[in-house]
């Protein structure tokens, strides 16, 4: 019977260390020298210390967790600015004594009153310039053209606000392109929407020392001289030539119409001869009669025309006599 190989007492082979994780493969205590040679074991002198690992990995991992939570709030204490104590007087909420509160919230209150009644009168102070219909109106003289109103002193858009300074620019340009002369001395007065009555809008004019500026024609044809916008007005231009207005009145019963006029004023004697005309049926040498008597001048135009022709070959007095005859048939 054949003897049976005795084996090796080779430590690598006893199982006393632990298989190689990385070579899973080979059986346990396996230790072979690559290059066929035996390696000899030898015992060491004593056996590495190895760090236990911990008995509750979770448990480790939790406090790690905490840390890196505590070094985080850390970081985040020291980036981020302390609230500055008036920002929690701006909320009644933020303090916990009730009596500065309340007080907190009355100081906002009355703030916010304030500044609501700031905005209205900053509101008002700019409709005050433009008004309901636009900026104020000012006073002109109109150009001195011949017309019926030459030299008329007027209101008109372009007046310049108290307020704000502004004013209508393009009115302004206009008036003034077409030979109306600014005053601005004498004032300014309500917008064009604004309703002040017969003759109100001269007051702060004629209040300003206006009177002088008004020819007499104005004074006149406004009835100024009888009623001014302001009582006591004193107009010198009218004063000069008042001995020579004429005054027509209706002498039909209950008619109440009158006129005052200048003798060079045709457009108002007219006027006249058209009332009694047109209202009272009169014939047309009749109206002039009673103008005749009342003193008033009247001359057709078809009159003068006739005299200021020169080569017409008759006398003044035959063209008189035959344009009478003509109008009176």
């Amino acid at each position: 019977m054949p003897k049976k190989k005795a084996i090796s007492n080779d430590p690598h082979l006893t199982g006393k260390y632990p298989p190689i994780p990385s070579v899973p493969h080979l059986p346990e205590g396996y230790n072979e020298n690559p290059l066929g040679d035996a390696v000899s074991f030898e015992a060491p002198e004593s056996e590495p210390e190895i760090d236990p690992l911990p008995a509750d990995a979770a448990k480790r991992a939790l406090v790690e967790q905490h840390l890196a939570q505590e070094a985080v709030d850390r970081r985040a204490e020291l980036t981020t600015p302390e609230p500055s104590p008036l920002r929690n007087l701006t909320s009644p909420t933020a303090t916990t004594d009730p009596t500065l509160a309340s007080a907190i919230a009355q100081m906002q209150a009355e703030l916010a009153a304030a500044r609501r009644e700031i905005s209205l009168l900053q509101k008002k102070s700019v409709d005050a310039d433009a008004g309901a219909a636009g900026y104020p109106r000012m006073y002109y003289r109109r150009p001195k053209d011949g017309g019926p109103m030459s030299g008329w002193i007027v209101c008109a858009q372009g007046g310049v606000g108290p307020q704000t300074g502004g004013r209508d620019i393009g009115t302004y340009a206009i008036l003034v392109g077409k030979g109306f002369k600014p005053l601005p001395k004498y004032g300014i007065t309500g917008p064009a929407g604004s309703n002040k009555g017969f003759g109100g809008d001269y007051v702060a004019f004629l209040q300003n020392g206006g009177g002088k500026e008004v020819p007499a024609s104005q004074v006149i044809q406004l009835r100024w001289h009888v009623k001014p916008p302001l009582p006591g007005t004193v107009f010198p231009q009218y004063e000069a030539v008042k001995d020579q207005v004429v005054h027509f009145l209706c002498d039909e019963g209950g008619c109440d119409t009158e006129f005052w006029l200048l003798p060079e004023d045709q457009i108002t004697a007219g006027a006249c001869l058209d009332h009694l005309r047109r209202n009272h049926d009169y014939k047309y040498n009749e109206a002039r009669a009673v103008l005749k008597d009342q003193g008033i001048p009247f001359r057709t135009s078809r009159v003068r025309e006739a005299i200021e022709a020169k080569e017409n070959k008759k006398t003044r007095r035959e063209l008189r006599e035959e344009l009478e005859d003509e109008e009176g048939n």
